[in-house]
């Protein structure tokens, strides 16, 4: 059964879990990378509300999912500015940690865990208590992104420097 699980997946969960492993061993590294590019990470908290407005028990998902998604914002906002070494126009040059592969890992660990939990256990994964813990851990990976986000972005504009924009228009 266990090898069902992991070869009853999409394709395209493996080349992503590399990917993403990827992306967090390279934070375990002091490194510049600018700004833009660490703006990207918030988008994972943002593409779990897809899966948190498919849960029955709306209102139970939605508060847990914002309400830890809250509290991993504030703790990551906190834990970020120590994470900082300087900000130099659009780079940001940041401490080597293994925080952003934990909550890499936490983010696709619980998604692919909730999916097959819904597969085996339908009806346990329909429960309150499924849902409540599936939809606080995605909030409070996801919010831990945008916390971090946010403080580097708190940062720029304290150093004068204006963050580049997301999208250019033309």
């Amino acid at each position: 059964m266990l090898l069902q699980i992991f070869t009853g997946a999409p394709w395209w969960v493996w080349p992503l879990f590399v990917l993403l492993c990827v992306i967090g061993f390279r934070a375990t590294k002091p490194r510049c990378t600018s700004i833009k590019s660490f703006l990207i990470l918030p988008l994972l908290g943002i593409l779990s509300a897809a899966y948190i407005a498919a849960l029955p028990h709306p209102a139970l998902a939605w508060s847990s999912f914002l309400g830890f998604g809250g509290l991993g914002g504030l703790l990551f906002f906190s834990w970020q500015r120590g994470q900082i070494g300087g900000i130099y126009g659009p780079k940001v040059e940041l401490a080597g940690e293994w925080a952003t592969f934990a909550m890499i890992m936490l983010s696709f660990w619980s998604n692919f865990g909730y999916g097959v939990f819904s597969a085996v256990a339908p009806t346990a994964a329909t429960t309150s208590l499924a849902i409540a813990l599936y939809a606080s851990v995605i909030g409070f990976a996801g919010g831990s992104f945008s916390g971090r986000a946010i403080q580097i972005l708190v940062q720029a504009r304290k150093t004068n420097q204006t963050p580049p924009p997301l999208q250019q228009t033309r």
